[in-house]
């Protein structure tokens, strides 16, 4: 390696997968039963590493509930550390309203997304009451308080994860 390029600025690229390990194998389906595959990460210049921690520092002390590392597949789970997601009902919890933004795909699918919003926030969860009372799931007047409104935004908008 030349002196040069000992002297390049380095980035960081922190990487995660979730999902089956073999998706292209039909008898390596997962526990999970989904037959997908997905890598991601986040990628930061050496000198902003610092600042990054601090970022995630405030953010986990935002959010107390969160002891272990953030794995997908465990969020998605509610596993782990991530058992009270299930269970949180965070806005609500917080008295506070819940506008929704999802990335838009083509208008058959929004309008499905959209249609599903709504039939939650008109008539609450499609649960049977008697198997679902455990969970205490909210009620579709629950739902007609905390689900303000749902918007379709691009990739391209700086809030959506890219």
């Amino acid at each position: 390696m030349t002196t040069e390029a000992r002297r390049l600025p380095l980035l960081h690229l922190y990487i995660d997968e979730t999902g089956s390990r073999h998706p292209d194998k039909a008898q390596a389906i997962s526990k999970h039963g989904f037959d997908w595959f997905a890598l991601g990460g986040v990628l930061i210049r050496e000198e902003d590493e610092s600042e990054a921690k601090t970022k995630l520092t405030n953010f986990l002390n935002r959010w107390p509930q969160i002891r272990s590392p953030l794995h997908f597949t465990d969020i998605r789970a509610e596993k782990k550390g991530f058992a009270w997601i299930g269970k949180c009902k965070y806005a609500k919890s917080q008295r506070r309203r819940l506008s929704i933004f999802y990335e838009r795909a083509d208008p058959i699918t929004d309008k499905r997304v959209e249609g599903y919003f709504h039939g939650i926030k008109d008539h609450g969860l499609a649960f049977a009451k008697n198997t679902s009372a455990k969970n205490a799931p909210l009620t579709h007047q629950d739902f007609s308080v905390v689900l303000l409104r749902i918007e379709g935004k691009h990739k391209s908008s700086r809030m959506m994860p890219q």
